[in-house]
């Protein structure tokens, strides 16, 4: 899946959750900018070992599209490393035109 490349109707995404089992990170990175800048949170579940990536790389990555990221382990499955991720869109301080 690609993103769109015609300009849609759609100005914001309130929430976005991709469950691409360990390719979040590649399919958010390949977003461009314009779409990145309409989303206003992103979450997820993300497991260890299963990509390169880390769930510290999407969060690094959102924080640097100005987002405030907070990520938790889960508790409830001893034996399968797992967390959740919950990335917020930064408020934009500029003075409004």
């Amino acid at each position: 899946m690609g993103w769109p490349r015609k300009r849609s109707a759609i100005e914001k995404c309130a929430l976005l959750k991709p469950d691409c089992e360990g390719g979040e990170f590649s399919f958010l990175e390949s977003a461009p900018d314009a779409v990145m800048s309409m989303i206003l949170k992103v979450v997820g579940e993300y497991h260890h070992g299963i990509t390169r990536c880390t769930h510290r790389d999407l969060g690094s990555f959102l924080a640097g599209k100005n987002f405030e990221v907070k990520t938790w382990e889960s508790q409830s499955l001893p034996n399968f490393s797992m967390g959740f991720l919950c990335a917020s869109r930064l408020r934009d301080n500029r003075p409004a035109l």
